[in-house]
């Protein structure tokens, strides 16, 4: 997804936890698979939005290959993720409540919607 599309409810991009076999930084571009999403909602300020989590493995990672959904990566491991969020979040001064998981179907809604709703455009200079 181009970075100068806001397609979140809460203006900002697509947020993606990417899981993969060795470390990247933040903003280099990653192909991956759709596993699933959290859905969250997440309190800055006075304003509660919907700030969903997908959750995808990098496309060549070796150690996911046999993943295809989110529940495939271990109940456990779901569900220490939003409290990992939770606790980030905590420290930025925001809420963050998930109000549930569902798998790469429903992730891939999210996906097709929020584009709908944001056609591409060029960015500014």
């Amino acid at each position: 997804m181009p970075r100068h599309l806001k397609l979140a409810d809460d203006g900002d991009p697509l947020d993606i936890l990417v899981i993969g076999d060795a470390t990247s930084v933040v903003g280099c571009v990653v192909d991956v698979r759709i596993l699933g999403v959290i859905k969250a909602e997440q309190t800055e300020r006075v304003r509660t939005c919907r700030n969903d989590r997908l959750v995808c493995p990098a496309a060549l990672s070796v150690s996911s290959s046999q993943v295809h959904r989110i529940d495939d990566l271990g109940r456990r491991f779901v569900e220490h993720l939003g409290p990992w969020f939770a606790n980030y979040n905590e420290l930025k001064g925001n809420g963050f409540d998930v109000v549930g998981v569902e798998g790469p179907q429903v992730a891939l809604r999210l996906v097709v919607a929020s584009a709908a709703r944001h056609p591409a455009q060029e960015p500014s200079t």
